[in-house]
């Protein structure tokens, strides 16, 4: 349970590297694919975390607890690949999120509806007519993107030129 509220809650903290869980990782197989379905989730891995979900030996689809939470966690990672495939284009189309996704068409329209509904899709706006999703934010991410580029790019210049003034400024120094 810790396992999966942790993985919910988008912690970075591996409760698997915890002493205490560690002397149970390699005894059970049902610790084993939790922590695959896991690392799956912060990869951000569909096909990893769908073969893990589904494979009978790795038992998270029948077991009680685990059946209760799949959908939650298929909807979050489906929303996070979602969100960052469509960080660099203005438009892309159903079809080509459904196969990065592995889910039909329908069912992206229908995450990305459910996204809108939980107001954390990022603006993204659903066109159906023309069979593709609008990223309206794709000029402010370039913009952010380009300014961030732009600092390091400073930054690096200013080090050079403070370590090339420091290198001059020792050889042009009288030496008897």
């Amino acid at each position: 349970r810790m396992v999966i509220c942790n993985i919910l809650s988008g912690s970075e903290v591996n409760p698997f590297d915890a002493q205490e869980v560690m002397a149970y990782v390699d005894q059970s197989i049902e610790v084993e694919a939790v922590q695959r379905l896991r690392v799956a989730y912060q990869s951000d891995d569909i096909g990893h975390f769908e073969f893990t979900i589904m494979h009978p030996v790795n038992r998270i689809s029948t077991d009680v607890f685990l059946k209760e939470y799949v959908n939650e966690l298929r909807f979050a990672i489906q929303s996070r690949v979602l969100l960052q495939t469509l960080i660099p284009f203005s438009r892309v189309t159903i079809e080509y999120v459904a196969e990065k996704l592995s889910i039909s068409p329908p069912e992206v329209e229908a995450l990305v509806i459910k996204l809108r509904l939980a107001k954390n899709n990022g603006g993204l706006l659903l066109d159906a007519v023309a069979g593709c999703i609008v990223n309206p934010r794709h000029n402010e991410t370039k913009i952010a993107t380009n300014s961030s580029v732009l600092k390091k790019y400073t930054q690096a210049i200013r080090q050079l030129q403070q370590s090339l003034g420091k290198q001059i400024g020792d050889g042009l120094r009288y030496q008897p």
